[in-house]
C-alpha cells in the first residue's frame, strides 16, 4: 500500500491540485490554480492586481526569500483578515518566524537574520553576566570594608587578632556606612544577588548605638554584629559560572530581544 501511495504521479498530482505545478508540462507553476485556493471570492481587480506585480514580488522573494505585509500593502493589496472578519497583519520577525508568511528558511537572507539575532542575544546575555560580576564585586568591596574596619578596631585595642570578629563589638560597626552593612550582612546570608527579593528579606534603619544596648533590639548596627562570625556565602564573580550560564538568565534575554524586534516594527 505505501509502495503504491509513493508512485510519481500520486505525489505530483497533490502539487497539479494545489497549482504547483502546471497540468500540462508538470514543469510550472500554474497562477490561476494558486489564486483558486483563496477561500474567499476574489475581485477581478485584485486578480489583475496579482498578475500585474508578480514580476515583482516574485524578485522580493528571490532577495530576501521572503514577502512582507509591507510589501504587499505598498503594492495595493488588502489586508488579510482573519475568522472573525477583523483585519490582520503577520508582522512577526525574525524571532517568531512560525507567524510569519510563508517564506524560504535556506534563503540566505533569512541565515543572515538569524545570525543576527543569535549575535544580538548573546550581546545582551554578555552584558547580562558583566552586570551581575560587577555588583558582586561591588558588594564584596563593600564588605570587605567594614572587615577592614572592625579589624583595625580590634588591633587597636591589642586584641588576638587570631579570634577574628568574636572580640568585635557592636560599637565596632557604627562607622561603616548604611550600604557597607547591608553588603556585610548580604554576603553572609545569601549565596546568590537575588538572595534578598527571593527570601523577602527586609532592610531597616541603622539606628543609634545607645538603641543597640537592648540585645532584643532590631536594626541595621545590631543585625550585622550577629551575623559577623558567620561565612561569606556570596562567591567571587569566578565562582559563579553556574548563575551567569543558567537558564535562568538566557531567557529573559530571548524575551527581551523579541519585545525590542516587536517594538522596531511598530515604530
Amino acid at each position: 500500500m505505501i509502495s503504491e501511495v509513493a508512485r510519481p504521479h500520486h505525489v505530483i498530482d497533490g502539487f497539479v491540485e494545489c497549482g504547483m505545478l502546471d497540468a500540462e508540462t508538470k514543469q510550472c507553476p500554474d497562477l490561476d490554480k494558486i489564486l483558486s485556493t483563496c477561500h474567499r471570492h476574489m475581485s477581478i481587480e485584485e486578480y489583475q492586481l496579482c498578475k500585474s506585480t508578480f514580476t515583482e514580488l516574485y524578485h522580493l522573494h528571490q532577495e530576501n526569500g521572503h514577502v512582507s505585509d509591507n510589501d504587499y500593502e505598498r503594492l495595493g493589496f488588502e489586508r488579510d483578515r482573519d475568522i472573525s472578519g477583523n483585519e490582520t497583519r503577520r508582522s512577526a520577525g525574525i524571532s517568531r518566524e512560525c507567524m510569519q508568511r510563508a517564506k524560504c528558511l535556506s534563503h540566505k537572507h533569512q541565515r543572515t537574520l538569524r545570525e543576527q539575532l543569535r549575535s544580538e542575544i548573546t550581546a545582551l546575555r554578555m552584558a547580562k553576566q558583566l552586570n551581575i560580576v560587577e555588583k558582586v564585586h561591588s558588594i564584596l568591596t563593600l564588605n570587605k570594608m567594614v572587615e577592614d574596619h572592625v579589624n583595625a578596631k580590634i588591633q587597636g585595642r591589642d586584641g588576638d587578632v587570631t579570634l577574628g570578629f568574636q572580640q568585635a563589638t557592636i560599637a565596632d560597626f557604627w562607622k561603616p556606612t548604611v550600604p557597607q552593612l547591608k553588603a556585610f550582612i548580604r554576603c553572609r546570608l545569601f549565596p546568590t544577588l537575588d538572595g534578598p527579593r527571593v527570601n523577602g528579606y527586609k532592610w531597616i534603619k541603622k539606628d543609634t548605638i545607645e538603641s543597640c544596648a537592648d540585645p532584643a533590639h532590631d536594626c541595621l548596627l545590631r543585625r550585622a554584629y550577629n551575623k559577623r562570625m558567620l561565612p561569606i556565602l556570596l562567591k567571587p564573580p569566578m565562582e559563579t559560572q553556574n548563575v551567569l550560564l543558567s537558564d535562568d538568565v538566557h531567557e529573559p534575554l530571548v524575551k527581551e530581544a523579541v519585545v525590542e524586534e516587536s517594538d522596531s516594527e511598530e515604530d
